[in-house]
């Protein structure tokens, strides 16, 4: 039974996280497989352990774990994975891909390369030819720091369960930092926060996940998820004819209270004071406009808040279909954002909208921002 467990790369030791999303490195490092083991003698960040994952077609496939015993690194891998994509998530390092050989090989003696407690000295000239250490793995554009890439929203695609050495996991299939990705999560992590309008689905396991839903995951510092953060699911009313009450600014759709996700300072923007130029903010509301990279958003009752976008922002659409290819990375920035039409005889001289009766108010968009730009927009089409 194949066994899908995902490893985190640690923030720090008091900051709780959430997966980030696999992306390929500048450059590749180098194993060999012999005998259904693969080694490696590169180590990132004096890394005590490590995780090598294969990937077929994107998907998850294999992981296995190893611990660096002073020269190297030894994974148990079945011959039949070797053909897929592999990459190796050091334990506190970084992410890269890893380019295997297949063949008769020797284990990596303990001379070959220093632990990583010691410091190397440099050679005083390269040897022609030797290859250049891999990079770590970029922080997407959007992001401004890598603890931003890492708290990024999810959009959940689908949901299954499997088994694998006795135990049950759920796994989930969520786009994340533009990407595709598949999570292994054990089936007892359950959702331990969720917006007023959704406080039912806390408690409960990720099989109450639903495609389109909108989520944050946290992981301890071994790399497990240890609990979801539930943050919005389209239920694709018409929020401002519907008539229906979901607090100033659509507080209640997106927030506990007014704190998103149960994260300390994690708060909704207000149309009335404008977006904050620092900490994490969320908006939600109908897109009406776009000039240049703003966003202008507006509320319930027609006022509008303008957004900054990243040219680099990522940006999902989720239509209202059951089929999982409806729910999409739309690309980068507001020219992805698939906006409502406001007529312009609908706009008061503020820019606010005075009546949504001409209106097509057929898109909503959730707005991640971090410090005053918004990093991820996910936009829900009726």
């Amino acid at each position: 039974m194949r066994k899908l467990v995902l490893f985190i790369t640690a923030a720090a030791a008091a900051v709780s996280f959430s997966l980030p999303a696999v992306f390929a490195a500048d450059d590749s490092i180098s194993g060999y497989a012999y005998d259904d083991k693969v080694y490696t003698e590169h180590n990132d960040g004096n890394a005590s352990a490590a995780v090598l994952s294969f990937y077929d077609d994107g998907t998850l496939s294999y992981s296995a774990v190893s611990v660096w015993d002073g020269s190297g690194y030894s994974f148990d891998v079945p011959e039949e994975y070797l053909g897929g994509r592999a990459r190796i998530c050091y334990i506190g390092g970084a992410i890269f891909d890893m380019d295997i050989d297949q063949g008769e090989a020797p284990i990596p003696s303990a001379s070959a390369s220093p632990s990583p407690d010691s410091t190397a000295t440099p050679e005083a000239t390269a040897s022609p030819g030797a290859a250049a250490a891999p990079q770590r793995t970029p922080v997407p554009e959007a992001y401004e720091r890598e603890l931003d890439a890492i708290h990024a929203p999810a959009v959940v695609l689908s949901v299954s369960q499997t088994q694998a050495d006795g135990e049950y996991y759920d796994t989930l299939k969520v786009l994340y930092q533009g990407s595709e990705m598949t999570v292994s999560v054990r089936d007892q992590v359950t959702i331990v926060s969720a917006p007023d309008a959704a406080e039912y689905l806390i408690g409960q396991g990720t099989d109450a996940l639903r495609a389109g839903d909108v989520i944050h995951m946290t992981a301890d510092l071994q790399g497990r998820v240890r609990s979801i953060e539930f943050i919005y699911r389209p239920d694709f009313q018409n929020y401002v004819l519907s008539g229906a009450d979901y607090g100033t600014d659509f507080r209640e759709l997106i927030s506990d209270s007014g704190v998103v996700a149960n994260q300390s300072g994690w708060s909704v923007v207000s149309y009335s004071r404008g977006v904050s130029d620092s900490g994490t903010q969320y908006a939600f509301g109908v897109p009406v406009g776009v000039r240049g990279n703003v966003l202008t958003m507006a509320n319930a009752d027609g006022k509008t808040a303008d957004i900054y976008v990243n040219s680099k922002a990522m940006v999902y659409t989720v239509r209202n279909s059951p089929r999982s290819g409806d729910i999409e990375f739309a690309g980068n920035g507001c020219n992805a954002v698939e906006r409502s039409y406001v007529p312009d005889s609908s706009f008061d001289e503020d820019g606010n909208v005075m009546s949504w009766e001409d209106a097509d108010a057929s898109s909503y968009a959730l707005v991640r921002v971090v410090n005053g730009t918004a990093t991820d927009i996910v936009v829900f089409v009726l």
